[in-house]
């Protein structure tokens, strides 16, 4: 008599799901070790984010008072746009310094440097020449 059966036994059938759930389970394990370690990338976004609004808020000062009105002044702490100081998450903080910028001509009274930085959870910072044309 032929044995015409193909296929697995059942004591096959469950050790190779026994074998698949051991090894599924450690990769899962260690992915989710990893992705614990890993800081959130997330936090330098907002942080970014903020530093780019509280640029637009200079910008737009700039635009609206024209630039020898507004809070451009050469010095070490300067006044933050209102865009600056309202709606930051908990955990940030913003700062701003403005420093003269010498043209090719030496004149530092035409353009200025703003420096903006966010610290806290997440950290960022961004600089822009604005001057006077």
């Amino acid at each position: 008599m032929i044995n015409n059966q193909h296929g697995f036994t059942l004591i096959e059938l469950v050790v190779f799901i026994a074998v698949t759930s051991i090894l599924a389970s450690t990769l899962l394990l260690s992915f989710q070790t990893t992705l614990m370690k890993t800081p959130p990338v997330h936090y330098d976004l907002i942080a970014t984010q903020l530093a780019d609004q509280c640029m637009e808020g200079f910008i737009g000062e700039r635009r609206l008072l024209s630039y020898s009105n507004a809070a451009l002044a050469c010095s070490g702490s300067p006044t933050l746009p209102t865009v600056c100081t309202t709606s930051i998450p908990a955990g940030y903080t913003v700062s701003a310094s403005i420093t003269c910028t010498p043209t090719l001509s030496g004149d530092t009274a035409t353009s200025r440097t703003v420096a903006v930085a966010v610290t806290g959870l997440g950290q960022a910072t961004n600089s822009m020449l604005i001057a006077s044309y």
